[in-house]
């Protein structure tokens, strides 16, 4: 087995067999980017990919699914946002539509955390909800913060006029009172939206841009946010916001839309700091679930 960085296999003769189950429809942009660089570097480390049901081995869903097949059963959760309060104000949980979504995600999960043999949590925010809100399975709980390329790094960054201001694909309310408070304060500002971008040119967009906004009170994570950070980028977050705590300690942080606004006048920005999420590291603590339902430590 090819050796990845922080990882030692003790037992290199032995073959690590998994397949990846999911839904790829019904998965979060941030979810599918953790499944692609998952699977990418699985394989470079050696591991086994199978698509059979039939092989032996691990199952990993990269989303909560009901899967009693008797195999080595391990479920990955990047959020719980349906059954967590901090994303009211986003979603109307009165509404038929989110009570039914609610119920239908609150049983496909518990079914789901019953039959896992490891639940892998994306971030420290996620693992805490699974503590509180099904504390019967948290020996079953591993934290593994997704990795990034190493390929989102500074840029020389190219003169440009006014202020560039980048943000997700969702324009929340919150960020049209901060355009309107940019507006009065006769700031020459542009947006540029995420959305759109291609994956060719997503390095260039954070190093094009001077902040990245977002005002959304609840993230499981944050690619994004990861992202800019590793190009340099300043990254906004309001102080309220329910995002894991390894993200918004990389942030700068805002009580406000106007606090937001005086920073951003003032030309607060923040250095440059390397990101801690690394493919390698998100691969080898992966491969040590698989090895513990394996028995091979």
């Amino acid at each position: 087995m090819k050796i990845v960085e922080n990882y030692r296999n003790p037992i290199d003769e032995r073959e690590i067999l998994v397949q990846i189950v999911g839904n790829s429809n019904r998965l979060s942009l941030g979810v599918k980017r953790y499944v692609k660089d998952l699977t990418n570097s699985l394989q470079k480390a050696g591991v086994k990919l199978s698509s059979s049901k039939h092989d032996g081995g691990v199952v990993h869903a990269v989303s909560p699914v009901f899967l009693p097949n008797g195999k080595p059963f391990v479920v990955t959760v990047g959020d719980i946002a349906p059954l967590s309060e901090g994303n009211s104000e986003w979603v109307n949980y009165g509404s038929l539509s989110a009570r039914v979504y609610r119920l239908y995600f609150s049983q496909i999960v518990t079914r789901s955390f019953k039959c896992a043999d490891a639940i892998i949590a994306l971030s420290s925010q996620t693992a805490q909800e699974i503590y509180d809100i099904f504390p019967q399975h948290k020996e079953k709980v591993k934290m593994v913060s997704p990795g990034i390329s190493g390929k989102f790094t500074p840029r020389e960054r190219k003169p440009h006029q006014g202020i560039r201001i980048g943000y997700y694909r969702e324009m929340h309310p919150r960020m049209q009172k901060l355009i309107a408070i940019l507006t009065e304060k006769k700031l020459s500002f542009s947006l540029h939206s995420l959305t759109g971008t291609s994956e060719d040119n997503i390095v260039d967009y954070y190093n094009s841009i001077d902040y990245f906004i977002d005002f959304m009170p609840y993230r499981g994570f944050g690619y994004p946010l990861v992202e800019a950070r590793a190009c340099g980028t300043s990254v906004i977050l309001r102080k309220d916001a329910k995002i894991p705590y390894e993200v918004k300690r990389l942030s700068l942080l805002v009580e406000d839309e106007q606090d937001a606004a005086d920073k951003i006048a003032s030309g607060v920005l923040q250095p440059y700091v390397p990101v801690p999420f690394k493919i390698e590291k998100m691969t080898s603590e992966t491969i040590r679930v698989y090895e513990k339902l394996l028995d091979l430590r």
